[in-house]
């Protein structure tokens, strides 16, 4: 019998193959979305291990399959028509586990619960920092709400797709309590106690010929204090953006003379966000390196390899993979003055972002 791992993004590629290798699983589909998304194709070429899958499969909008919200016909239809190609590749390549890549998206929250339903068994993998962050949980109450679960339900979900679901349509925060789980795995020991969990433990040396070729040309050397900054993703308007700015430019200007500053953007990152951090490093004469600017790859590979002297970031998953997949190394987190300059200038809600910066500190 098969797995199927589900992939929109090359961290959970990175991940899924670590999975491979520690269970010595055969027989492996690889379903991957988002391939024209930020050049992910190259990524996903760079980071694949060819032996270790029997198929790949492109999925491009595997994340968001089910259409989040069904709104018209045409949502309905093409909801279903996903469906209906999902379960042919199930069927076709006689898959029995199903691998999925992060808790909180809806579209694989469906994808466990519509499939589970099936007979698939369901296994989750973490894909970053969401794994282990807290999501607040937010339940919208009321006979009002409560009729539209009812009419969703008994017309639309079970109807086609022989589950009810319409309660996740309106209550944030639903996870292990109702979402069906055969086995959880994770890299960071401590956050999950459940009896289907299951620790992921890295080997450094699983890395593709294509992978080990392209990390020839990094020249981490030079002397001097090697620093290397994360850049974090986000699109929440200019006021956000001019926050991320100010906080940036702070603490870049107290960085010492002789530092060597690496910048890894995130592959997200807007082109406009990239050149608005390089010209604060420019104003501030810093001796600046961009990290992987031809192939975007998960910066956990570089991290495997070289060693800096201090990484300085926001909300990454590299504070939490600190000595799991990489060698313990001093980190800042600049989330405590993100949400304090936001707070300052007044925007908007702030609960997730101070409960973000009281972990990553």
């Amino acid at each position: 019998m098969g797995n199927l791992f589900v992939v929109f993004m090359p961290f959970q590629l990175f991940v899924a193959q670590q999975i491979i290798h520690q269970e010595g699983l055969k027989d492996n589909v690889l379903l991957l979305g988002y391939r024209k998304l930020r050049d992910f194709s190259k990524i996903y070429d760079m980071i694949c291990i060819d032996e270790m899958w029997k198929k790949k499969i492109d999925f491009h909008d595997i994340a968001i399959w089910n259409g989040v919200h069904t709104h018209s016909f045409t949502d309905i239809r093409n909801c279903y028509a996903n469906y209906k190609k999902l379960k042919h590749i199930l069927e076709e390549n006689n898959i029995k586990n199903i691998y999925l890549g992060e808790m909180k998206n809806d579209a694989l929250r469906f994808t466990a619960v519509v499939f589970h339903h099936l007979g698939y068994k369901i296994k989750y993998f973490e894909e970053g920092s969401s794994h282990y962050l807290g999501q607040p949980s937010v339940e919208r109450k009321g006979i009002f709400i409560k009729a539209k679960e009812l009419i969703q339900d008994y017309l639309y979900y079970l109807p086609f797709y022989h589950v009810k679901y319409a309660k996740f349509r309106y209550n944030y925060g639903i996870l292990t309590d109702q979402i069906p789980i055969d086995e959880r795995y994770s890299i960071v020991p401590g956050y999950y106690h459940e009896s289907f969990d299951k620790r992921l433990s890295i080997d450094k040396d699983l890395i593709s010929p294509q992978m080990k070729d392209y990390l020839l040309q990094f020249d981490f050397s030079k002397e001097g204090n090697r620093i290397l900054f994360l850049s974090e993703s986000h699109d929440e308007g200019p006021q956000m953006d001019a926050c991320f700015y100010t906080v940036i430019r702070k603490r870049f200007s107290e960085l010492p003379k002789d530092s060597q500053l690496y910048i890894k953007f995130h592959p997200r990152a807007h082109d406009d966000a990239r050149k608005e951090i390089i010209k604060i490093c420019n104003i501030l004469g810093l001796h600046i390196y961009i990290v992987a600017q031809e192939v975007n790859i998960p910066i956990e590979y570089i991290l495997m390899k070289w060693k800096f002297d201090k990484i300085i970031l926001f909300n990454s998953s590299v504070f939490f993979y600190n000595g799991y997949i990489y060698g313990k190394t001093d980190i800042e987190s600049l989330m405590p003055q993100l949400y304090e300059e936001c707070k300052r200038r007044g925007i908007g809600d702030l609960t997730q972002m101070k409960a973000t910066a009281n972990v990553i500190h």
